[in-house]
């Protein structure tokens, strides 16, 4: 990877202008987009969620895991187990950097991670905090894996 600066005085003082160039958009490429807008944007604590009657507003600190399955998200908490509609890629650009995708159905919370096992198929298995775990799969793992520093 390489990083450099290029001055543009066609922009204001207070504008910037980031682009990231690759061959192709890869989920690395995709977390690393979401991560310079949750950088440069808002830098909100918690998560609103609606539910059939109430907007609950959940701290990040206390999301440990988000699943989907067809359009059901579950968001697992450290104190409760919430479950409402919507897509797993729209929930995961309002998420904090703590988070991480790491299937096609599944997002944790790295603070609430505890350990990487092998799994079935060279995928592997999340463990988290309160005895919940996820399966990791191939494709996001190399993701996982820069995103903790291994």
């Amino acid at each position: 990877m390489h990083v450099s600066f290029e001055p543009d005085t066609n922009l204001g003082p207070d504008e910037i202008s980031i682009a990231v160039r690759a061959a192709e958009q890869t989920p690395a490429i995709t977390a690393l987009i979401h991560d310079i807008h949750r950088l440069v944007g808002k830098s909100r604590t918690v998560l609103p969620v609606r539910t059939n009657d109430r907007v609950l507003m959940l701290k990040y600190q206390n999301i440990i895991l988000i699943e989907v399955n067809r359009e059901v998200l579950t968001i697992t908490t450290t104190d409760q187990t919430i479950t409402t509609r919507g897509h797993l890629y729209q929930i995961a650009q309002e998420l904090g950097p703590t988070f991480v995708q790491v299937s096609r159905y599944a997002i944790l919370n790295l603070d609430h991670l505890q350990a990487l096992e092998a799994g079935f198929s060279g995928a592997m298995v999340a463990r988290l905090s309160a005895n919940h775990r996820t399966t990791v799969s191939r494709r996001y793992l190399k993701q996982l894996e820069q995103r903790l520093g291994i």
